[in-house]
């Protein structure tokens, strides 16, 4: 059966004429989010993200949609459109078929199975190649809340990762990812300087394992280093935490 919330905002019809809504999406990081279709475009796919009410009308989350509707790298969703409908503002973005991170991780630190390190050499470069463009961008994108909820990962062979992240710039203006298992960093640090500080907790991530199958996913200060990850950069991830 379908939650009240649920039904609610599919029997409302499409937001803004344009964007009809079809199911939620519960891994796809901050806020409230939709798979839907652009009835202008074809029908194409997209995800439309919905904000929290307070923020209509802000001044700031203006700005911050300023700076994503010029931002473009493969390795993360552009923003095709935003608007307010219902009171609360939302984004829409290209549909990527993929799971989070926080997810793929969680899966298989239970299992066992834990990803090649082709797999992970590969999320590295590409998670670090998404924030840096943000970062060198004209004007230039800070995430915000960068973490593993917010990484969509698709896995085929090693060779055959791809990879999104999402949400730069939403984090203060929608509800956190609900997802119990994933790794955010401490919000002690804005701007590019705090981006950096997430992502070495990201890659912390990717590079540990439990200590026995099935066991929750290692906390931070734990030293819980992939046998095939050599120390130093265990130890450099560590440091730049």
């Amino acid at each position: 059966m379908q939650s009240p919330a649920v039904t609610d905002s599919t029997a409302r019809g499409p937001l803004d004429g344009r964007f009809e809504l079809s199911e939620p999406l519960s891994h796809y990081g901050y806020g409230e989010v939709w798979r839907g279709r652009d009835l202008q475009v074809r029908g194409r796919d997209v995800v439309v993200k919905r904000l929290a009410a307070a923020h209509a009308g802000s001044p700031a989350l203006a700005e911050t949609l300023r700076r994503l509707r010029t931002f473009r790298h493969g390795a993360t969703l552009a923003l095709l459109h935003h608007g307010v409908a219902d009171g609360r503002p939302y984004l829409v973005h290209d549909f990527f078929d993929a799971t989070s991170l926080a997810s793929t991780l969680s899966r298989a630190w239970r299992d066992g199975s834990l990803l090649p390190r082709a797999a992970l050499e590969r999320l590295s470069e590409k998670l670090c190649a998404a924030i840096e463009a943000a970062h060198a961008g004209v004007p230039p994108v800070a995430h915000g809340g960068l973490g593993t909820s917010c990484v969509l990962v698709r896995l085929g062979a090693p060779q055959q990762v791809d990879l999104r992240v999402v949400d730069f710039g939403v984090a203060p203006y929608a509800e956190p990812p609900d997802e119990s298992t994933g790794v955010t960093a401490p919000r002690v640090t804005k701007g590019a300087a705090g981006d950096v500080l997430a992502l070495a907790h990201v890659i912390r991530a990717l590079c540990a394992a439990p200590a026995e199958k099935g066991q929750a996913p290692p906390a931070p200060g734990l030293d819980w280093r992939r046998d095939d990850i050599p120390e130093a950069v265990w130890k450099a991830l560590t440091r730049a935490m």
